[in-house]
C-alpha cells in the first residue's frame, strides 16, 4: 500500500506538474509515513522518493506565488521533507523563509517556529531552542504551542543536569524523527549503560 501510494504521488522528474498533483504533494503526511516504517529497505526507498517530493514542492514554491495559502503550505511541507532527509541546515533555511512570507496563518507560523526550535534541539543548541520556544509559547494556546511548551520544559529540566547527556539524547531523538529505529536504540542503550547509577 505504501509503495503504491507513493508511486502514484511522487512524479517522474520529466512529468509536468499540475495543480492537482502538486497540492497533493504539499498535503502528504511524509513524517507520519516515516514514523510507520520498520523496514530499512522500505525506508531507503522512501528517502529516494522524498527527493522527488522535494522537487515537486520546490516547483510549488516557485510557481504558486499568486496563491499564498498553497505556497506557504508547500514551503512548510518542503521543510518537513528536508528535515526527514536529515538536512537540518537546509530545513532551517526553509522554515525561516516561511516565516518571512506574507499572509501566513497563525498555525503555519507556529509550526515553522516549533520546527526551528526542534532543529536547534537536535543540533544541541539548547539556549537557541529555548529562546524560540519562549517566544512561541508566551501568548498563544494551541496544540502546537503545547508541544513547544513540553519541549521547553524537557530542555530546561535536563540541561541543568548535564548538557552533554542531553546533547547525546537529542541526537538519538533525531534518529527517531527519521525513523532510524535500530540506530536510535543503539544510542539509547549506550546512554543507559554509560549513565546508569
Amino acid at each position: 500500500h505504501l509503495h503504491h501510494r507513493l508511486d502514484g504521488l511522487l512524479l517522474d522528474p520529466e512529468e509536468k506538474l499540475d495543480h492537482s498533483n502538486i497540492t497533493e504533494a504539499a498535503s502528504f503526511n511524509y513524517q507520519g509515513i516515516l514514523f510507520q516504517i520498520n523496514s530499512d529497505s522500505l525506508r531507503r526507498s522512501l528517502f529516494r522518493l522524498l527527493d522527488a517530493a522535494r522537487t515537486a514542492l520546490e516547483t510549488l514554491e516557485r510557481s504558486y506565488a499568486m496563491f499564498p495559502a498553497i505556497r506557504n503550505d508547500g514551503i512548510l511541507r518542503l521543510g518537513d521533507v528536508t528535515l526527514a532527509l536529515g538536512k537540518l541546515d537546509a530545513a532551517a533555511s526553509t522554515f525561516t523563509l516561511l516565516l518571512s512570507q506574507k499572509s501566513l496563518s497563525t498555525e503555519q507560523r507556529e509550526q515553522a517556529m516549533l520546527r526551528l526550535a526542534e532543529i536547534d534541539y537536535y543540533k544541541g543548541s539548547f539556549q537557541e531552542a529555548l529562546t524560540k520556544l519562549q517566544e512561541l509559547t508566551k501568548n498563544s494556546i494551541s496544540d502546537i504551542t503545547n508541544d513547544g511548551l513540553m519541549l521547553q520544559i524537557f530542555i530546561q529540566d535536563n540541561v541543568k543536569t548535564s548538557e552533554k547527556v542531553l546533547r547525546e539524547f537529542s541526537s538519538a531523538d533525531l534518529l527517531i524523527k527519521q525513523r532510524k529505529l535500530s540506530e536510535a536504540l543503539e544510542k539509547f542503550n549506550a546512554l543507559m549503560q554509560a549513565y546508569a547509577k
